[in-house]
């Protein structure tokens, strides 16, 4: 083992120095470079190591289910930050063992059970020490103070890691200029993989919302915050709302609401549901207490679990649905609907204020001590505010509407910037998880409780349809905050934001609803149960005109069939003089009978010797090579063939 002093101690103490965990990566490196110093080492066999390995997988499987149990899609981070700590066992007993290395089959179960079969050429033992300290920089890496320290940390690591244990003249200059190059190229490209690992990340997140996720989590909302380069957003309908007249702007469709942002993701902290009792025929539902003036819309959207969320205008008093069985309230206000898979249907009644809301918890005033400082210069550049309430509110809509715009490209220096941090102070444009970000954490920083709200906003009207569609790149975000004794809607995204939208659609937007409005269709005939029976006349035209089209197709071919005259298809092998031989012994002798092979033909033939059936059966092999075989005869056999079948039985 060709051991690299303090190395594993290096790479540890920048782990702890980035993720945080400094008092975790410190113990472990003393641990490891203390080995020096203990003359003592432990007899571990390949028993030992196997027990060694099983643990820390099971430490493995424990980090997954906690990291993706809190974190969901952002768990990966988490298990990331925490790979050094969990493979530290593996290391130590490596290090600390007679042999200095680790057997594979501690590594690979499957070595386990071919003992006395691995190949000798193949090693036994590997070292880990040089994965690990690439573990460590990956877990560095994940860390949110990356900067250019961190980057010049990281190289310098790398470097004593792969430079030559001994050094020669003829070699140092061209191994310098190649570590020379590597840096310049990591420099030049550091931005653009980043940004490249961001659209990765986007596009991951919204497959999985758009494949798996028919609508938000209410204990969490993924944002885009962070992400460099252009936002692309799906153009499939979500949803579709009728009302009886037209809508006099864009109507907020809710979800859910948040209380804590961490890494780019709020969340709820609390996941309680409670249910909301039916009445009249049970399908029915009072939300809060309805207004003087009542709207009514039927909205229609898409479920695949149950229960899910689903959108509900602001201000929802009441609900019917003979789709929905049940109905429950999440802590972030969610509604819950427990339902078949497939579009639910129901009726909502709302009015114009917000009802029915929880009062204002501990939660709706944390600000995360990342943004503490950046926070109050933006405050301090709002000059002297109001002393109530409703005057700061108007004061922060003021800041964003005239010192910000909408954008959907992203630009960034580096890894190693606060996105938000980014967009309150330099960058100042973004889109609306930016502003509904960063609009609640500054309402929350002068005593307002705010809360981050997900949903969609609907002001699209397809005559296709004959309804009002929300598209997934109508998904919105906002934030509701509780002023003067009652929550209310706030907003400072740009209005530009849907223009920008709509610019960024597919060419292809008309194929791609027809194709949706076909699918929701169908969807409401298989849920109505007439099935195939509904469906025929919508099938039937188009077969009829496949069944013509074919029909027509045949004629022309029979037609060019019957001018062209018969045709015959040669067989292979038809010129082998063996049917010649075969003609001949069966006027001599019986012919085969019906499915009998040539072969037990010849066998059974009267008067045939042994030396006699096998040259029979000789030439019957050259004859089905020559037949059968794709190389053929070669041009002896054939002669031979040719020669032995011509001649007379003796």
């Amino acid at each position: 083992m060709n051991e690299r002093p303090l190395l594993v101690a290096a790479a540890l103490l920048l782990w702890g120095w980035q993720s945080g965990h400094f008092h975790v990566a410190l113990p472990l490196a003393v641990v490891f470079e203390a080995r020096p110093f203990l003359h003592r080492r432990l007899e571990l066999h390949e028993p030992d190591f196997q027990r060694i390995a099983d643990v820390t997988s099971v430490l493995f499987l424990a980090l997954v289910f906690i990291g993706f149990s809190d974190d969901a899609v952002g768990g990966i981070y988490r298990i990331l930050e925490w790979m050094p700590a969990v493979l530290a066992p593996l290391l130590v007993g490596q290090r600390y063992s007679v042999g200095g290395a680790i057997p594979l089959s501690a590594l690979f179960a499957s070595l386990r059970r071919t003992r006395g079969t691995v190949l000798e050429h193949v090693p036994r033992f590997a070292d880990l020490t040089r994965p690990y300290v690439i573990v460590c920089l990956i877990a560095a890496s994940v860390g949110s103070k990356t900067s250019d320290a961190f980057l010049l940390a990281a190289f310098t690591l790398l470097v004593g890691m792969l430079a030559p244990p001994r050094w020669s003249r003829r070699s140092l200059l061209p191994w310098t200029l190649c570590v020379l190059a590597a840096l310049g190229a990591g420099l030049a490209t550091r931005s653009g993989l980043y940004q490249l690992q961001g659209q990765v990340e986007l596009w991951v997140m919204r497959w999985m919302q758009d494949s798996f996720v028919a609508s938000v989590s209410p204990n969490q909302a993924f944002t885009a915050i962070g992400m460099l380069g252009r936002l692309k957003f799906s153009d499939r309908v979500r949803l579709r709302l009728e009302t009886d007249g037209e809508l006099a702007g864009p109507l907020l469709l809710r979800e859910s609401t948040y209380e804590e942002f961490r890494h780019g993701t709020w969340r709820n902290t609390d996941s309680t549901m409670s249910a909301i009792d039916p009445y009249g025929d049970g399908h029915r539902w009072r939300l809060a207490e309805p207004p003087a003036h009542v709207m009514r819309a039927v909205i229609t959207a898409p479920v695949k679990n149950d229960p899910e969320a689903i959108p509900v205008p602001q201000g929802a008093c009441g609900l019917a649905s003979t789709d929905i069985l049940g109905l429950q309230r999440h802590y972030g206000s969610a509604l819950l609907a427990d339902a078949r898979p497939g579009y639910v249907r129901y009726e909502v009644e709302f009015g114009g204020e917000l009802r029915g809301e929880p009062d204002p918890r501990p939660g709706d005033l944390t600000v995360p001590e990342a943004y503490r400082s950046v926070l109050s210069r933006v405050s301090a550049e709002l000059g002297v505010l109001p002393g109530n309430d409703d005057g700061r509110l108007k004061a922060i809509e003021t800041f964003f509407r005239q010192n910000f715009s909408y954008s959907l490209v992203q630009r960034g220096r580096g890894p190693w910037t606060q996105p938000l941090n980014e967009f309150l102070l330099h960058r100042r444009s973004g889109h609306c998880e930016y502003f509904a970000t960063a609009t609640a954490l500054l309402l929350r920083q002068l005593g307002i409780p705010a809360r981050y709200a997900v949903g969609y906003s609907v002001s699209e009207y397809s005559p296709l349809e004959g309804s009002y569609v929300a598209r997934q790149r109508d998904a919105h975000a906002w934030v509701v905050a509780h002023v003067g004794g009652a929550w209310r809607v706030v907003d400072t995204t740009p209005a530009t934001w849907r223009a920008e939208e709509d610019a960024a659609s597919s060419p292809l937007l008309a194929f791609t609803d027809i194709k949706a409005w076909l699918g929701y269709r169908w969807s409401k005939v298989r849920a109505s149960g007439a099935g195939l029976r509904a469906a025929l006349p919508w099938m039937l035209p188009p077969l009829l005109a496949l069944l013509l089209w074919r029909l027509r197709g045949t004629g022309r071919a029979g037609a060019r069939r019957r001018a062209s005259g018969p045709a015959s298809i040669p067989m292979r092998g038809a010129d082998s003089e063996f049917y010649a031989l075969v003609d001949r012994l069966s006027r001599r002798h019986a012919p085969p009978r019906d499915g009998e092979t040539l072969r037990a033909w010849l066998h059974r033939l009267p008067s045939a010797d042994q030396a006699e059936i096998k040259r029979l059966a000789a030439l019957l092999d050259l004859h089905n090579r020559h037949r059968f075989d794709p190389r053929g005869l070669s041009p002896s056999e054939r002669a031979r063939l040719q020669l032995a079948a011509s001649l007379p039985r003796g």
